[in-house]
C-alpha cells in the first residue's frame, strides 16, 4: 500500500486493477463515438472482468481501515463510471437517437447510482441458507455480460436495428438494480462461469464484428 507525501492519491496493486477498468471502460466509450461498436463492447467486458478480479486481489493485501474505505470508495466511483455511465453512451451510440432512448439512458444511469449508493451504505447481507451472503439488486457489473450479449445478437442475425432489443435491456437492468431481491454473491465455480461467459462474450464480438 503506499499513500504519497505529496498527492492525495492511495495505490495499491487492486486499486491499478480497478484504474485499468476505467481506463479499458473510457476506451470503450471513445471507440463507440467512433462508432466501433464491436470494439467498444469488448472494452466495457474487459472493465467488467477487472472488476471481478480487484476484489480478489484486494483480499490479499493487508490494509487500515482508512485504505479499505477508499477502496470502497474508489471501486465505486469506477463502477458508475463503467457500468453507468459508460454503458448508457455506447447505448445512445449503438441505434436510433430518439428522445425516448435518452430517457431511457437517464433512468438507467439513476439507477445504478442508486444501486451503488445503496450498496455503500448496507453493503452485503448473510445468506438464509449458510451460503455465500447476497447482494439487494444486481450488481452493475452484470451489465457488462448482458449488454454486449444484445450486440452479439444483432451481429449474429445481421439485424440493423437493435434500438428496441437495447432499450429493453437497459429497461429491464434499470429495474434490476433498484428491485429489492437478493443475488448471491460469485463464488467458486461461478466465478469460473462468469469468466467463461465474458472470455465466450469478447470472442464472439471479435469474431462476427
Amino acid at each position: 500500500m503506499k499513500v504519497h507525501k505529496h498527492w492525495i492519491i492511495v495505490w495499491n496493486p487492486a486499486i491499478l486493477i480497478t484504474i485499468a477498468g476505467l481506463a479499458s471502460a473510457t476506451l470503450g466509450c471513445t471507440l463507440a463515438l467512433q462508432q466501433e461498436m464491436a470494439w467498444a463492447w469488448v472494452f466495457i467486458i474487459v472493465a467488467g472482468l477487472c472488476d471481478l478480479f480487484d476484489g480478489f486481489v484486494a483480499r490479499g493485501i493487508q490494509m487500515n481501515d482508512n485504505e479499505r474505505a477508499f477502496g470502497v470508495q474508489i471501486d465505486t466511483v469506477v463502477d458508475m463510471a463503467s457500468f453507468g455511465m459508460a454503458p448508457a453512451i455506447l447505448y445512445l451510440n449503438s441505434g436510433a437517437f430518439f428522445w425516448y432512448n435518452i430517457l431511457i439512458a437517464i433512468a438507467y444511469v439513476g439507477c445504478a447510482a442508486m444501486r451503488l449508493a445503496y450498496f455503500n451504505v448496507h453493503g452485503l447481507t448473510p445468506s438464509a441458507n449458510e451460503g455465500p451472503p447476497c447482494y439487494h439488486g444486481l450488481p452493475v457489473t452484470y451489465a457488462a455480460l448482458a449488454l454486449p450479449f444484445i450486440y452479439i445478437i444483432m451481429l449474429a442475425f445481421n439485424m440493423q436495428q437493435t434500438d428496441l432489443l437495447l432499450s429493453l435491456m437497459m429497461l429491464m437492468l434499470a429495474i434490476a438494480f433498484i428491485r429489492d431481491i437478493a443475488i448471491p454473491k460469485p463464488v467458486g465455480k461461478w466465478i469460473g462461469i462468469l469468466l467463461l461467459v465474458a472470455l465466450s462474450e469478447v470472442g464472439l464480438l471479435i469474431w462476427l464484428r
